[in-house]
């Protein structure tokens, strides 16, 4: 009899796993691997509420891992779910024992294993082998087995990983190795698994610190960073000790490479050396971050009231903007970010100098007016920290309304090369506030716009591409508007012409949801404003937007396209040949768009149709209404999670499965 824990629909969920575990094993991987992250954070709550899995309710779960770890055809994804699910399991001292005692322990968390096989050289599982031993890592003998094992040696080797996830993981766990295990002040003697690990943590941290060439120094700023955590959070005397083991490699590396992490670890030293002053709310306060970010909120609020702002006097002005230079070279990016996102609010704040004058901008209040920040917000620009960068993109769409064109090409820049998502989505949104000011269009505003389009839509950041597709939905706004006194050809033509439809098209293929929903939206408002249903009479218009055409590419995105077009066809020409058996209809009239089957090439490798052709048989109503659903639409439990990896598994094995009956996996 299943505990009341454990009743429907967990009982059910209980006679699922076995199943769940057999696909999984299968080696193939899922549409959506967020669905395994999901079946990870049911485990989890299970593990929490101090069940043993694998000896009462789950002993499929051992037979899986087993299976996995010694399959040499695993999927990356699989494999670092099976790692992180093994920490999990063995988190608990009962589980530990029924892992070891049946050698799965030995092997997962071998690296010489996964070497062997081949698979240490993907990322993802170097990442499931960290967070793996993050969860195991919470009792005495899994420390025991962690040094006994020899693990040390290569997560330490990980923390200098060329993969920045990894390194980061391995700080993260090194931390939480120090941190969870440091005795009580009051014990008298150490743990010897623990002595082990401090003098070889300890010892790692020193050489790493000891500046020689490029490569020693990105060594010396992850450990830097290590550092930093460690000092903030250890307790005496294990951060005595560890602080008098780096003490040297600090004074030699602070003479030669002055960088910010070095300066985070002088700050967290100091807190330690003087405790007093952090009581007492000094500079170096943890809340002075927050007191900086207030303050500049104050002054935005009171400057916005300032019913004269000219009679502030100049000396305030003066120290203002002596401050304001002042804190964007901060050591601390968040006093830097405060102080750029300052800028920009104050440039958004308009005010009166006299009654019967405009309103300006209250930048205009510092002495040198917005050209006086203008430099400053330019050199944020080169902030090491993704987030100023964003916050001096911001705050320049609120400076430079006059001179918008000024920035144009650096923001283009931006948007191809800066490795974070902050900056980009900033640049898309720069564009968005210009054009959305802008009373004329001129021919750089036009090109630029074509330029975010064609960037942002092929960006890797899932939110970059919304804020494109919200670029797109200003034009298309923009055209519809227009409708009434244009010709409908000419609109829908400027709109190709544009990329607008090119972005639209690609959005909606998008393996992120809410790109696809929003791109789908958009294309279904297009087909309804400008491409009027078959069966209506509008004679030569109707004609004449059927003529406008757009030129489809046989490559990425295109491809899905493509592949929704043949499936549609496909369709079709069955049911002609249904009716046509039974003599119901004598011909079925296809579009011409794509009753050529998309085996022809018209082109240098693109195919080229109607506009309208094209929304009409791309079937955006069924589309819009999947993905306005969620996997778990009918039940949010983990049965039906059980049930969707099952559907999900057996669909991805049949290669025929139509796109429009794929089960759809919610990673949102």
């Amino acid at each position: 009899i299943l505990p009341p824990y454990v009743q429907y629909p967990l009982g059910e969920c209980f006679t699922l796993l076995p199943r769940v575990c057999a696909v999984l094993a299968a080696g193939s991987s899922l549409p959506d691997d967020t669905s395994l992250e999901k079946l990870l954070d049911w485990f989890s709550e299970l593990t929490t509420a101090g069940r043993s899995l694998l000896k009462v309710y789950c002993p499929c779960l051992l037979e899986f891992t087993s299976t996995v770890v010694n399959s040499a055809t695993s999927d990356p994804c699989i494999l670092s779910f099976t790692l992180k699910l093994v920490g999990l399991l063995a988190s608990s001292e009962d589980g530990f024992i029924v892992l070891q005692e049946s050698s799965v322990l030995d092997l997962v968390f071998n690296p010489g294993h996964w070497e062997k096989a081949g698979h240490w050289e993907d990322p993802c599982v170097r990442i499931g082998w960290i967070q793996g031993l993050r969860s195991l890592l919470q009792h005495t003998k899994a420390l025991c087995f962690f040094v006994q094992a020899g693990l040390i040696e290569p997560l330490l080797q990980l923390q200098t990983d060329t993969s920045l996830f990894v390194a980061s993981a391995a700080s993260q766990i090194l931390a939480h190795i120090l941190i969870f295990y440091q005795p009580s002040p009051s014990l008298t003697h150490n743990n010897q698994s623990f002595t082990t690990v401090v003098m070889l943590i300890s010892e790692h941290l020193k050489n790493s610190l000891v500046s020689g060439g490029d490569a020693k120094l990105h060594h010396a700023q992850q450990s830097l960073r290590l550092l930093v955590l460690l000092l903030t959070r250890l307790r005496p005397p294990l951060r005595d000790s560890l602080l008098h083991a780096v003490t040297d490699a600090l004074e030699e590396l602070l003479m030669t490479d002055l960088t910010p992490p070095l300066m985070d670890v002088i700050l967290a030293a100091h807190r330690y050396i003087f405790p007093a002053a952090g009581d007492n709310h000094s500079f170096f306060s943890s809340d002075k971050d927050l007191v900086f970010h207030k303050s500049y909120q104050v002054l935005v609020r009171w400057i916005s009231v300032c019913r004269d702002p000219s009679s502030i006097p100049d000396q305030l002005k003066q120290d203002l903007l002596g401050v304001v230079r002042k804190r964007v070279c901060d050591v601390r990016w968040e006093v830097r970010d405060s102080t750029v996102e300052f800028l920009g609010r104050l440039a958004a704040v308009k005010v009166h100098h006299t009654t019967d004058t405009e309103a300006q901008s209250a930048c205009e209040v510092l002495p040198g007016g917005s050209s006086s920040i203008t430099p400053v917000l330019e050199e944020a620009l080169l902030d090491p920290e993704s987030y100023v960068r964003a916050s001096a993109i911001s705050a320049l769409a609120q400076t430079q309304a006059p001179g918008w064109h000024e920035f144009v090409v650096r923001l283009l820049d931006v948007l191809s090369e800066d490795t974070e998502g902050f900056p980009r989505r900033a640049v898309v949104q720069y564009f968005i506030s210009w054009f959305s000011s802008s009373a004329s269009r001129s021919s750089l505003l036009r090109r630029s716009v074509r330029s975010v389009l064609s960037r942002g839509s092929a960006d890797l950041d899932w939110e970059v591409k919304v804020h494109t597709l919200e670029l797109a939905k200003l034009l298309l706004d923009e055209a519809l508007s227009a409708h009434s006194k244009e010709d409908t050809a000419a609109l829908l033509e400027t709109l190709v012409e544009e990329g607008v439809v090119s972005v639209l098209l690609s959005g909606l293929v998008d393996c992120d949801r809410p790109v696809a929903l929003k791109a789908c939206r958009l294309l279904i408002v297009l087909r309804e404003a400008l491409c009027p249903p078959s069966h209506t009479d509008l004679g030569t218009d109707r004609e004449t937007v059927a003529k406008v055409s757009f030129l489809l590419p046989k490559s990425g995105w295109a491809l899905e396209i493509i592949k929704i077009l043949k499936t549609k066809n496909k369709a079709e020409e069955e049911n002609a040949a249904t009716l046509r058996s039974s003599n119901c209809i004598d011909e079925l009239k296809l579009g011409e768009g794509y009753n050529k089957g998309w085996d022809g090439v018209s082109g240098a490798g693109c195919e080229r149709m109607s506009v309208c052709e094209l929304l009409s048989n791309l079937g955006l109503d069924e589309r819009v209404k999947i993905l306005n659903q969620s996997s778990d639409h009918v039940q949010n439990s983990p049965l039906s999670l059980l049930q969707d990896i099952l559907s999900a598994g057996g669909a991805h094995t049949q290669p025929n499965t139509q796109l429009m009956q794929e089960v759809i996996v919610d990673c949102y």
